[in-house]
């Protein structure tokens, strides 16, 4: 069986390939139109058209993948089928479920796959192609810092944080204020400090003032100047980067940012509904196969039927999915239900069309 398993999947590696490299290059010719008078204008080089393209390709890679896996296994059973190896393999005793099983496998192939792009590869891209559209697309400053520094407004606890800039990578605050109140909401102290930095266990503070106030007169206050001093400020860096975007993330590091964040009582549910759609998502490329797969074999349907119906199943399972997804960003489901959900109906409509599949 293994040697009929080999034979099947290489009839429907090259019209996989062939889908995938069509779908990225006109997704790549839209994507390059959109932007060509941007491009003309800032005068961009061609080498960083390159760049650009290239950090976008593996996610452009993901979300042509179901699709192309799809349309594979079409070209592939219907090769199968015009030829009659579909009633030769039936005469030998094989059943049509076990000659899916080469192509269920390889979509979880491809899905694990998907999953390894969105953890490892496309978060670094994102970086990169942030920084390009910063340098070269918005005409801003050349400096490399422009992608990891940000503004941040956070309240943790009693302590509410405004920070002209924030940088990620060397863990660094600039013009920072953080007001700081008591139990009864009145405000107790005041830090401003041109300043901060991150020893590795707490943080720094550099040429600020600190305003501490007696009463609920904000004149009433006792006034400290320092050059350099350590406060009784607590938060890690950690809970500062909920400014910085989730995309650029692993899903390891995004998953550690939402404890952190969880553990300093702010709200995580977008972020949650992002972590789980990023394991999620990838699973289309298994998923479209399940449900379509015996479809097509029960129907026979002709090459054009099987376009359409690809079409019209991984485009309905998109939008399910995305309208999950808006689901779990509003609340109203659990950040993992609005993630997995669509995924579980479409296995459970799969598994009923399997059962009828001989």
């Amino acid at each position: 069986m293994l040697l009929i398993d080999r034979y099947i999947i290489k009839k429907g590696l090259p019209p996989f390939f062939y889908c995938l490299f069509s779908f990225i290059f006109i997704i790549v010719f839209i994507d390059l139109f959109e932007n060509l008078d941007e491009i003309l204008q800032k005068k961009v080089p061609i080498i960083i058209i390159f760049r650009y393209y290239s950090c976008l390709l593996p996610s452009f890679i993901e979300k042509s993948s179901p699709l192309s896996t799809l349309l594979g296994a079409i070209f592939a059973f219907n090769n199968l089928s015009r030829f009659n190896e579909l009633t030769a393999l039936k005469a030998i005793g094989t059943n049509l479920l076990r000659v899916t099983i080469p192509f269920l496998c390889f979509g979880l192939l491809i899905a694990f796959g998907n999953i390894f792009l969105n953890d490892y590869i496309i978060p670094k891209s994102s970086s990169q192609l942030t920084f390009i559209k910063e340098k070269y697309f918005q005409k801003t400053s050349s400096s490399e810092e422009l992608s990891s520094k940000k503004k941040c407004a956070i309240k943790v606890n009693q302590n509410a944080f405004l920070i002209q800039e924030y940088d990620h990578l060397s863990k660094e605050m600039s013009n920072v204020t953080i007001l700081q109140y008591g139990k009864n909401k009145q405000m107790s102290r005041r830090v401003n400090a041109k300043k901060a930095t991150w020893n590795g266990t707490q943080w720094l503070f550099h040429d600020g003032v600190i305003y501490n106030y007696k009463t609920k007169s904000l004149t009433d206050r006792n006034v400290i100047h320092f050059s350099k001093s350590f406060l009784d400020i607590f938060e890690k860096p950690e809970i500062f980067e909920r400014s910085v975007d989730a995309e650029v993330m692993s899903l390891r590091k995004l998953y550690k940012h939402i404890q952190t964040l969880k553990s300093y009582g702010q709200k995580t549910s977008k972020k949650e509904v992002l972590f789980h759609s990023r394991i999620a998502f990838p699973f289309a490329s298994f998923i479209v196969l399940f449900v379509c797969i015996p479809i097509i074999l029960k129907k026979k349907t002709s090459i054009m039927q099987g376009i359409m119906l690809s079409l019209a199943i991984t485009c309905f399972y998109q939008m399910s999915f995305f309208v999950g997804l808006s689901f779990g960003n509003s609340g109203l489901v659990s950040p993992i239900i609005s993630a997995w959900i669509i995924n579980i109906l479409f296995l459970v409509t799969g598994s009923i069309n399997y059962l009828t599949l001989r």
